[in-house]
């Protein structure tokens, strides 16, 4: 148990993806720093057995997206702060940030980090028009916004009114490397023919169908140079699997479950592609960044500053199958162009991220919100 005044509540919501893989690697890099960090977070989240290894209390509770979700949520959360009371709670995610801000008093206490603003997202107007002014109206119940890069404190600023002055950079970070093989399913496949792969939850977001698409044209006109996995798990998993049996491209586009790390996956594949429709900063591209494996992704959110705008990796429209065609082509034909991308991204990513840069950014930005906050009381509900 650290010292008084260094307790801190981390509170996500996804169970998957790379919102609960950054605070795997953050709760228990605050406790080995001497902090007292606990965790909130959905039951079937994919990081609990994780931080409970490492040492760090997990606590689950009804957090998850819809209304009925968010009602458990603000009284879990609720119960659980009066139980522990935390000098600070650092909510990621907006359903999360809503209700952690919604529901716990001090408003100086809490730090809030989207992983990408949902009025940003490929959602309906109307549902972005909610969702902007949800985040609104919790500005004042804010006390730090921690972003991830230069592109997501613009759009805070720039489209949340009263946000400056509250904006922080906490830039993001890879998991160490484990030292993992590449994936030998994964070069089987490939059969020594240079390998693309998606490696990503099947989601719409991430539009894994546009690489399917984009493949199939190009087998169909014989100009295929190479293969394709799509290695991922979710809701599009079936529609994905259907679309490759359609276009009868099962010897050069093959599915694969996702289980356990990126690592071997990265490891297997001569280029990475993300087809994303929206992002902010993926954390499929520090890890790619981290393998040396170049990348190939749509220059939507905070991808571009992530890739240096052409620099670290290729970037090409979104939602546009017939450019990502041409764009796959071009990389898998020209290995000296591959090489240079992972080379800068290697650069990048030493100068910009890393666990430890991370974790100095965080305690740099907790421990100023402790120290304006000691003089004030607590604001009234």
């Amino acid at each position: 148990m650290a010292g008084a005044g260094r307790s801190i509540l981390q509170v996500l919501e996804p169970p998957e993806g790379g919102v609960p893989r950054t605070v795997m690697w953050l709760a228990p890099g605050l406790l080995r720093r001497g902090w007292d960090v606990q965790v909130a977070t959905r039951p079937e989240s994919s990081i609990r057995a994780g931080l409970e290894a490492g040492g760090v209390p997990v606590h689950l509770l009804p957090i998850a997206p819809g209304a009925r979700g968010g009602v458990g949520a603000i009284g879990a959360l609720r119960s659980l702060d009066r139980r522990g009371g935390f000098d600070l709670v650092h909510a990621h995610s907006s359903w999360a940030g809503a209700a952690a801000r919604i529901a716990l008093p001090a408003a100086h206490r809490i730090v809030y980090s989207p992983h990408c603003f949902a009025f940003v997202g490929g959602f309906s107007r109307a549902q972005r028009a909610i969702a902007w002014s949800t985040e609104q109206a919790l500005v004042a119940r804010t006390h730090r916004f921690a972003l991830t890069g230069a592109w997501e404190a613009d759009v805070a600023r720039r489209l949340l009114r009263g946000t400056r002055g509250r904006v922080r950079l906490l830039p993001g970070s890879p998991p160490p490397l484990a030292g993992m093989p590449a994936d030998p399913a994964l070069r089987e496949f490939a059969g020594g023919a240079p390998l693309a792969g998606f490696v990503a939850a099947l989601r719409p977001q991430k539009d894994p169908l546009a690489l399917v698409r984009a493949a199939a044209s190009l087998a169909a006109a014989g100009r295929l140079p190479g293969k394709i996995a799509i290695v991922g798990n979710g809701p599009l998993r079936d529609e994905v699997a259907r679309a490759i049996e359609h276009a009868g491209i099962g010897d050069r586009v093959r599915l694969f479950a996702f289980a356990g790390e990126s690592e071997p996956y990265l490891r297997a594949l001569d280029l990475v592609v993300l087809p994303s429709l929206w992002e902010a900063y993926p954390l499929l591209l520090l890890e790619a960044f981290a393998c040396g494996t170049p990348v190939l992704a749509t220059a939507v959110g905070g991808v571009a500053e992530m890739l240096e705008d052409g620099r670290a990796g290729g970037l090409i429209a979104p939602g546009d199958p017939p450019a990502l065609a041409e764009a796959l082509v071009s990389a898998l034909l020209d290995a000296e162009a591959r090489a240079a991308w992972a080379r800068a991204g290697s650069e990048r990513l030493i100068a910009h991220h890393g666990v430890e840069r991370m974790l100095d950014a965080a305690e740099a930005l907790y421990e100023d919100m402790l120290r304006t906050s000691r003089n004030r009381a607590p604001d009234a509900r």
